[in-house]
């Protein structure tokens, strides 16, 4: 009876996700993450925890992945396309084309602040004509309309890092960035923080999406996040990386 349920146990991975495809399972990730979501978009050489965790549910799941870098204004129609089979660092939040797609249950949440110049203002408004860095083709739903009326002007940058090397070295105050980015990249620059402060903006729920051909289904992805997260999988890829997890 023991050997039996032993079995049972070692099968289960392979045995709930029988997914039959004879092909890789195509992965996008968005072009500009800095580390430690992601730390070279070499794809011979892609490492980190976006990565690290779409590996770890494409081995729930019994598939192959390849990955492919893109840039933000590529990734929704290559999924409803057909060129891509999932995307798993997204937020309907964020999409445009939210109800064409499929979303599956949250990995994580990321947490978007403002970092700046000691002291921050408690409303928004009270920055108006000020420069902030953001990222090309990012769109920052509670942000949009200080934009949109030039209360905020925006300056994009190619990635994260850039934008965190631009505050440190003065030649921008503000920021718009995650609290991911801060917390990894306070590790290598200690000084990024002195006589800064930042100030939450929005939390995010990270999510998967499918396009209407994937060749994962969403009950499966589901499935495979929850085992992620239950094992503790998760969390310890991102204790890899000398960050918390927070779901």
């Amino acid at each position: 009876m023991k050997y039996f349920l032993l079995l049972q146990l070692v099968l289960f991975p392979i045995s709930s996700f029988a997914i039959k495809v004879s092909e890789p399972v195509i992965a996008g990730i968005p072009a500009g993450l800095a580390p430690p979501l992601v730390f070279d978009e070499d794809l011979a050489n892609l490492r980190g925890i976006v990565p690290d965790y779409m590996q770890a549910l494409a081995e729930i799941l019994g598939v192959s992945i390849k990955s492919e870098v893109l840039t933000r204004y590529r990734l929704e129609p290559f999924l409803l396309k057909g060129d891509l089979d999932i995307l798993c660092y997204t937020s309907r939040v964020w999409a445009t084309q939210e109800k064409a797609l499929q979303w599956s249950q949250p990995l994580f949440s990321k947490s978007e602040v403002l970092l700046g110049k000691k002291p921050l203002p408690k409303n928004i408004e009270d920055l108006k004509g000020q420069r902030v860095g953001t990222m090309l083709q990012y769109i920052y739903p509670r942000l949009t309309r200080y934009f949109d009326k030039k209360i905020l002007i925006r300056e994009d940058g190619p990635t994260e890092e850039l934008n965190l090397k631009k505050l440190l070295a003065g030649r921008i105050l503000y920021i718009v960035t995650d609290e991911l980015y801060i917390d990894y990249f306070k590790t290598k620059n200690p000084k990024i923080e002195s006589g800064r402060e930042r100030l939450k903006i929005q939390k995010y729920p990270v999510e998967c999406s499918l396009g209407p051909k994937s060749k994962v289904t969403l009950k499966d992805l589901n499935s495979a996040i929850e085992q992620l997260q239950k094992t503790g999988k998760l969390r310890t890829i991102f204790k890899k990386y000398g960050v918390q997890y927070s779901p």
